[in-house]
């Protein structure tokens, strides 16, 4: 996904990297599943991996929003923190 956003419009990674941000920011409900949350991680993680100085402009608020995901969800700190340094590492010369 994220080499096909890099060869057209970045607008729909936007569109995904929010979409999974807002999903962290919540508090986790009983019906939610682990799964949603890993995978919403792997994959702003991933984008921020590949894509990084195009999705420079959203990144204060992701970085805000596994922040907050890191405070409310202590299943999943070790994989939030993982995408973390994988948004950093996708933005290192800027």
């Amino acid at each position: 996904m994220a080499r096909m956003y890099s060869k057209g419009n970045p607008f729909g990674a936007y569109q995904v990297v929010i979409t999974c941000a807002n999903l962290l920011q919540k508090k986790p409900e009983p019906k939610e599943t682990l799964g949603q949350r890993l995978f919403a991680l792997e994959v702003i993680g991933t984008l921020f991996q590949e894509l990084g100085r195009l999705l420079g402009s959203c990144m204060q608020d992701t970085l805000s929003a596994l922040l907050v995901g890191l405070k409310v969800s202590e299943g999943t700190r070790c994989e939030t923190l993982k995408a973390i340094g994988k948004v950093l590492s996708g933005l290192e010369n800027s």
